[in-house]
């Protein structure tokens, strides 16, 4: 998906997998790691800028149409897990074109 320039988005926990996989080819990008410091500084020793949001919010990586939600690493309900969601996958589907 990444190597054909597609839009990928990633929820919860996925955006460190997603900041392992673009370390492994060798590329810089942008996710999130919600608020947690630990998760941040997980992304950040990979090579892979973060950027801090709540539950509610979106970070989008333009360069490698990445786009990544906190949801459940941060929500206190799933009505806050939800507002990140839909964006993201409305951006997914903006990027999509």
């Amino acid at each position: 998906i990444l190597e054909a320039g597609k839009p990928l988005g990633a929820i919860c926990i996925a955006p460190v997998m997603v900041a392992k996989i673009l370390q492994k080819m060798g590329r810089n990008g942008k996710v999130t790691g919600g608020c947690n410091e630990g998760i941040s500084n997980d992304i950040q020793a990979m090579g892979i800028e973060t950027e801090s949001v709540g539950p509610g919010d979106i970070v989008i990586d333009e360069k490698n149409k990445i786009v990544t939600t906190p949801a459940y690493v941060e929500a206190q309900s799933i009505k806050e897990a939800a507002e990140g969601i839909e964006k993201l996958v409305a951006t997914v589907l903006q990027l999509i074109g």
